[in-house]
């Protein structure tokens, strides 16, 4: 996620208008930033593939259930 993040704001066709410019530079840079996209991408990644897999089909109330309760 942290590159996907890296990649998209180097992308001169990314949408950045709504940012100026100087915060955003300054806050790309920032090793802490990218510190806590990572932090937070380890949070949310385990989050997602249980998603990914409850909405799976074949799964049923047991599978998503203990699946859920086991994170």
């Amino acid at each position: 996620m942290a590159n996907a993040l890296r990649l998209y704001a180097s992308d001169p066709r990314a949408n950045l208008r709504n940012f100026k410019k100087q915060s955003l530079t300054h806050l790309l840079v920032q090793r802490d930033f990218w510190n806590y996209v990572e932090d937070l991408e380890e949070i949310l990644r385990p989050l997602h593939e249980a998603q990914k897999s409850s909405e799976s089909d074949g799964s049923h109330l047991g599978h998503v259930t203990k699946r859920w309760l086991n994170m």
